[in-house]
């Protein structure tokens, strides 16, 4: 079996040693807000964000936990409390550090809903979801929808441009699972599919100052909010991986001790999610993968995964809640692509869950 292989093996004691750490780990992330009551942070000592409480949320999920200090049904309320009614939008930290918040955007179009989109994927590990719809996402009609979508900086920074995409995208996806709205999906597809480049399968162009990272960045925020998430075919599958490859044999930025989570997880979900149709050049994605795996599974520490483990310099950073639930998330999609998944006693849940939101994404629930 291939489970037996040593690799196999190296996870099964990894994600069962994981296991038995998880409600130790989460503990040592565990604050107060100003009533006394828990919350979560990144790092010890680091402010309070509404993100890490999602981040603890999903690797509990993972192990199909909760995490402490509150019940299921106080976890569900606090998230759910953190959205504005009127615009539906979550903010960057807990009302007690509202002061901390950015200014709000020139227009609401630009308005940042990263916030939004994790909140409504850890209530979904809870069994919840958003209290309210999206209204800022919905109030786009399909004119300034194209407007707006033309006017991102694919050439140069084509990383946020993917990130307008997912939160948007993401924030549809709410309001037509929940909502009975979110009908612009179609009219973002029209335009995505459009807008692919056939000869690379990006939607951003390669750039002298950091070559493929910005587009190979940008493609998997944009396509992990869109066809992963509503289950569309790509457009050109085999050069997105013909992109991604070339971009992975670029060392200055995946030589060996170099990549932190974002940029290796950037890389590892479209790899994955491109091989669900073609098995183009899979075998030296799987060898990368293959390789590679040992020493991020080397990597874990007393408190988890450090985001960027500064392998370059001899050390390995310090564990994060964002590290650990990144990072966990990549040992399974290496897993899976090497057909190793069922070895780990853990599957991704949240933001980098592997199933699709909806199936359907051609109809609006009545």
């Amino acid at each position: 079996m291939v489970s037996d292989k040593p690799l196999g093996r190296q996870l099964r004691r990894f994600s069962g040693a994981v296991r038995a750490e998880i409600p130790r780990l989460l503990a040592a992330y565990q604050a107060v807000t100003d009533a006394g009551t828990v919350c979560y942070v990144d790092q010890p000592g680091r402010p309070r964000r509404i993100r890490p409480w999602c981040d603890a949320i999903e690797i509990g999920a993972m192990f199909g936990l909760v995490p402490g200090g509150m019940s299921r049904d106080e976890w569900v309320a606090a998230l759910r409390g953190f959205q504005e009614p009127v615009t539906g939008l979550v903010p960057e930290h807990i009302p007690d550090d509202a002061r901390l918040n950015a200014p709000r955007a020139a227009e609401p179009r630009y308005e940042d809903r990263y916030n939004t989109m994790i909140v409504n994927y850890a209530l979904e590990c809870l069994g919840s979801h958003l209290a309210h719809p999206v209204t800022n996402a919905e109030d786009l009609d399909s004119g300034l929808l194209q407007e707006t979508l033309g006017s991102l900086s694919w050439n140069d920074e084509s990383w946020g441009a993917g990130h307008w995409v997912d939160t948007y995208a993401s924030c549809l996806c709410v309001n037509r699972k929940y909502f009975a709205r979110g009908r612009q999906i179609e009219a973002l597809f029209i335009w995505l599919d459009a807008a692919c480049d056939p000869e690379t399968g990006m939607w951003g162009k390669w750039r002298e100052k950091d070559r493929w990272l910005q587009p190979v960045n940008g493609f998997y925020r944009l396509t992990r909010g869109t066809y992963a998430q509503f289950g569309r075919p790509l457009p050109h599958p085999e050069s997105a991986i013909d992109t991604i490859l070339t971009h992975v044999s670029d060392r200055a930025c995946f030589s060996e001790g170099h990549g932190n989570a974002c940029n290796v997880l950037d890389m590892v979900h479209p790899l994955w999610l491109c091989l669900k149709t073609s098995d183009h050049r899979k075998e030296e994605a799987s060898a990368w993968m293959a390789d590679r795996l040992p020493d991020i599974l080397a990597r874990w520490q007393d408190h988890g995964f450090a985001f960027d483990p500064a392998f370059d310099e001899g050390s390995q950073g310090e564990a994060s809640l964002q590290g650990t639930e990144m990072w966990l998330s990549i040992v399974y999609l290496m897993a899976d692509v090497l057909g190793l998944a069922d070895c780990l006693a853990y599957r991704p849940r949240g933001v980098h869950r592997l199933e699709m939101a909806l199936k359907n994404h051609t109809s609006v629930p009545e």
